[in-house]
């Protein structure tokens, strides 16, 4: 269970009670220092001592390797300015192809054609014939400083500046400032002599490929960063898969790891007519270019992918592992990769994830073809694991995402239009009931993603009809009581909280708000529209809610804050929310 702890704030409930109007708990926002190397920040978790984890995306001042352009990736360069410049602000198209061009081979190019190279960077994602741009990197913040924890990124050879190719996720931090999650390897650029499948050299060509060692790789760091420690999977053929989603403080780590390559994945890449290994293929691709290759045209899976409990000592040191079980048992001749992921851990040991599943219910001899459904959430408790929603006439697939310590998970069912947050009790795991609170509106999408042990739950959900934008909720296991985040904070707040990841015993919440900024070019300088205006844009940042003594306000039209009248002494619903974010309101108890 990822939680974090710190001094509780006391409210003056009394007075609040009998004071003719009934006050609620409000939240006042603690935003993260700013961080000049990347546009936006998401909170992630926080410990007991005030440390805490971010991502961060959006690199800025990116370093492109131009020497490795073709003239093929120029023009096209050119012409995805030319279809998009009217459809994105501040960029203009490029006016002068040869100047362009000659400024490339240069690596001079204007501010404007820099902007150009790095969308076009960003659309070749995943694919080895170019540089590559990552998606997210780990931040830690300690004792008011915030710095980047780098975990398997190198720089180019010959230099100090990193590749910034790799995608890093931070899953938390524990009490005592370990930092864990998963890490990419970085893909460095690798000359590849094309032979074009012929014994004749003389029309041998030297192609580029940007490669990388390995696709995942759980892990941790018990020194702030200064020592990455990486978590090898048990099958490392082709690099691997490795997570660290979940760590106790006692040093229990829980994530996942590929235990397998899946025959039906074998079968492929050694095939008579894309084999992988054959020297004449390999002459005109490297392997790992083949192989994937062949993997994307037939949509196949690599590895088979097992839960995982890792034990780490006191000094770092990991010292054993324990894999778990999958859900299912296919026929011995089913060729497919079987994946099944453990996501949080609870102090009782109580592990909660989602694994592959039949199609059909309560499949006891499966065929060799037998069908698979989605993923469904699970529970690994008492050497069992035991799928919490069976009754797939109603879902498509589900995710378990917390678990308390009393034995509450939390998760989304997906049920083929729209994700529904649910909860359940899991202390009986032979009789467990999946609960769908209401949220904002019957069909509005929501995730449920972290519980703490008084009962409540954070996550996010659709806000208004025909909309995809997203608000953090706060929801009452206790009392039944759901209430958008947004409605604690004052009516002129500039943060609008479209995401919840954690919440404490103290109830203070880790969550994402968006807010306006001008947009700046590579220079930092502010971009102007036509009237001489700063544009703005919408970038996230990382935000922590303190519950303060306070009145909920409501916000009339014109932006003026009202305050929420209560007549007489009545307890409404929020004194009623008021009672159970302080502990007074009906708790439940343990069986």
């Amino acid at each position: 269970m990822n939680k974090f702890v710190k001094k509780i704030l006391v409210l003056n409930i009394c007075s609040a009670l009998f004071a003719g109007s009934a006050q609620a708990a409000t939240y006042e926002i603690t935003e993260i220092n700013t961080i000049n190397s990347h546009d936006n920040t998401f909170f992630i978790d926080e410990n007991l001592t005030g440390q805490s984890v971010l991502l961060a995306t959006g690199v800025k001042n990116f370093t492109v390797q131009y020497d490795y352009f073709s003239d093929s990736d120029l023009d096209a360069i050119i012409q995805l300015a030319e279809i998009q410049h009217e459809r994105v602000f501040g960029v203009d198209n490029i006016e002068d192809p040869d100047a362009f061009k000659e400024a490339m081979k240069l690596g001079t190019p204007s501010d404007n054609d820099y902007l150009w190279v790095l969308r076009y960077i960003q659309a070749q994602k995943g694919l080895f014939s170019s540089q590559q741009y990552g998606e997210s990197t780990v931040l830690l913040k300690a004792s008011d400083e915030l710095s980047e924890i780098v975990v398997f990124d190198v720089p180019f050879e010959g230099t100090d500046t990193l590749t910034r190719s790799t995608t890093d996720t931070v899953a938390g931090i524990n009490n005592r400032g370990w930092v864990f999650g998963t890490g990419t390897a970085p893909y460095l650029p690798v000359e590849f002599t094309n032979g074009k499948g012929t014994e004749d050299t003389s029309d041998d060509e030297i192609d580029n490929y940007w490669l990388r060692e390995f696709q995942s790789r759980a892990f941790y760091t018990v020194d702030q960063g200064d020592t990455i420690v990486e978590v090898v999977p048990p099958e490392t053929t082709y690099g691997g898969i490795s997570a660290i989603t979940d760590m106790t403080d006692s040093g229990i780590a829980i994530g996942y790891a590929s235990t397998s390559i899946s025959q039906r994945a074998t079968n492929l890449i050694n095939q008579t007519t894309n084999n992988c290994s054959d020297d004449e293929i390999n002459s005109e691709l490297p392997e790992a270019v083949c192989i994937d290759n062949a993997l994307r045209r037939s949509a196949s899976q690599l590895y088979t992918i097992q839960p995982i409990k890792w034990q780490i000592d006191d000094s770092g040191n990991l010292i054993s592992e324990e894999i778990l079980n999958h859900l299912i048992t296919p026929h011995p001749e089913d060729t497919r990769a079987l994946n099944t992921f453990a996501q949080a851990t609870n102090d009782l040991g109580t592990v909660v994830g989602y694994a592959d599943g039949w199609f059909k219910e309560n499949i006891t001899n499966p065929k060799e073809t037998q069908s698979r459904g989605y993923k469904y959430a699970v529970v690994f408790k008492d050497d069992r694991v035991v799928e919490l929603y069976p009754e797939r006439k109603d879902h498509l697939g589900s995710r378990a995402n917390d678990i308390n310590n009393n034995e509450i998970i939390v998760g989304s069912v997906y049920n083929g239009a729209i994700n529904q947050f649910y909860y359940v009790d899991a202390t009986d795991i032979d009789n467990m009931e999946v609960v769908f609170p209401d949220t904002f509106f019957s069909q509005s999408s929501s995730q449920g993603k972290s519980i703490n042990d008084k009962g409540f739950v954070v996550g996010n959900a659709v806000a208004e009809h025909g909309s995809d934008r997203t608000h953090a909720f706060l929801f009452d296991t206790n009392n039944n009581l759901f209430s958008d985040l947004n409605d604690f904070l004052p009516c002129d707040s500039k943060y609008t909280i479209v995401d919840a990841s954690e919440i404490n015993e103290n109830n203070e919440i880790l969550a994402t708000a968006i807010i306006e900024v001008n947009v700046q070019d590579s220079d930092g300088n502010n971009i102007l529209d036509d009237n001489g205006d700063p544009i703005l844009d919408q970038v996230a940042v990382g935000v922590k809610l303190n519950p303060i003594d306070g009145e909920i306000e409501t916000c009339s039209d014109d932006g003026e804050p009202d305050k929420v009248e209560r007549q007489g002494a009545s307890v409404g619903y929020w004194a009623l929310l008021l009672l159970s974010i302080l502990g007074l309101g009906r708790i439940r108890n343990k069986k």
